[in-house]
């Protein structure tokens, strides 16, 4: 019986202990977890500001394809012959016709479509602008090959620009259209 209780009450000092270690090892767990945690807002913050400069670096990578392309679409076209000037002033009337069918009465479907017309097209049009003034008599024989469509023009774009007269955005794309 001495064995026994000699047993018991050593193992009893020794839960005890353990209970006591246990009691003192939290507050060391804990400061452990609140470096941690640091560590991880840490982290969390460098990959928040890491994906805003993705983000950022992606818009500016779009903005300079953008520019780009406009730079492109804007050097001139240059144009050889009176064929081709009048292969290419087709070419933009069928795209404009094109644009009219398709957007309808929807003045800012047509506004926006006509922006991006122009703004592709930009260095096309300034290549027939410099092809009509070197060569009015090639402007005046195309204008007079087109006579018959301008019906098909008015049937095509008069009931959009009705619709959208006073709409902002399809006054600005025409505007900026540069067709004289």
């Amino acid at each position: 019986m001495r064995t026994i209780l000699l047993a018991s009450l050593l193992l009893f000092t020794a839960c005890k202990k353990k209970e006591e270690t246990k009691a003192a090892d939290p507050p060391a767990v804990t400061a452990a977890d609140k470096q941690a945690e640091q560590a991880k807002q840490g982290a969390d913050q460098a990959m928040a500001m890491a994906g805003k400069s993705v983000e950022e670096a992606q818009k500016t990578v779009e903005m300079a394809k953008a520019a780009a392309g406009t730079a492109t679409a804007a050097a001139a076209v240059a144009i050889a012959s009176a064929a081709e000037y009048e292969k290419t002033a087709i070419l933009m009337t069928d795209k404009l016709l094109a644009i009219f069918n398709a957007g309808g009465k929807n003045c800012d479907k047509l506004a926006a479509d006509l922006k991006l017309f122009t703004d592709e097209n930009r260095g096309t049009f300034e290549g027939l602008k410099a092809f009509e003034k070197a060569n009015p008599a090639a402007e005046k024989a195309f204008d007079e090959k087109m006579k018959p469509r301008e019906a098909e023009f008015e049937q095509k774009l008069g009931p959009a620009f009705d619709a959208c007269k006073n709409h902002a955005g399809m006054k600005a794309a025409l505007q900026d259209l540069p067709m004289e």
